[in-house]
């Protein structure tokens, strides 16, 4: 009934009014984390990318040094190889022991082989990138503002998100709920109205009736 309505729909205000108090604030972490949008593993596949970065110098003089013992100076290890290698293939065909021989020689001169290649590329791949590197700095610092105050992992970070948006979604359907009533009270008031005005007609009727 009217009154019934009148209750819930008062029921139902008072505690919008509780969830407004803090709709500002849960608005503020939502937009704080919205602002950043981190994503799922974001912080781990930063770090990686960091380390490698910030060793970048170090991985390059490395990487050149190997392609240098490996194939580009004189008397390297693929070079000796090699040596050993044709060798061991002369008098194979004298001691056909040394078949066995031959074959790994070559396998390993092959594998040498591809793995300076390797190398030759990485090191000329690899680059000392500080814009990328100070980037990627400011990137981790701002995710690690979000752990830091919601959790402490990446994964808190992004379910303390998921019900922000919740609550704020929750707000907004409560408020349409709100209107909802207040429009069905609306339509039964006249209604309402109508059958007051019809008994107090009737009772009129009925005194006019009993009168003298």
């Amino acid at each position: 009934d009217i009154h019934s309505l009148r209750k819930e729909i008062e029921a139902m205000k008072s505690r919008r009014s509780k969830a407004m108090e803090e709709h500002d604030f849960f608005e503020f972490q939502y937009r704080e984390i919205e602002a950043a949008d981190p994503k799922q593993g974001e912080d781990s596949t930063i770090e990686a990318r960091l380390t490698i970065l910030e060793h970048s110098e170090e991985l390059q003089t490395a990487a050149c040094e190997m392609h240098d013992l490996l194939y580009d100076s004189e008397g390297s290890i693929v070079e000796k190889l090699g040596i050993v290698k044709e060798k061991i293939s002369r008098f194979s065909s004298i001691d056909s022991a040394l078949s066995g021989p031959l074959s790994e020689a070559k396998s390993a001169l092959a594998i040498l082989t591809e793995l300076s290649r390797w190398i030759g590329n990485y090191s000329r791949e690899i680059q000392v990138d500080t814009s990328e590197l100070n980037m990627l700095r400011e990137r981790a610092q701002a995710i690690h503002r979000l752990k830091k105050k919601f959790g402490g992992t990446l994964d808190a970070v992004l379910e303390k998100k998921r019900e922000l948006e919740e609550k704020l979604s929750f707000e907004e359907e409560f408020q349409e709920r709100i209107t909802e009533k207040e429009e069905e009270l609306s339509s039964l008031n006249p209604k309402a109205e109508k059958l007051a005005s019809s008994l107090s007609k009737s009772r009129k009727t009925a005194a006019k009736k009993l009168g003298p």
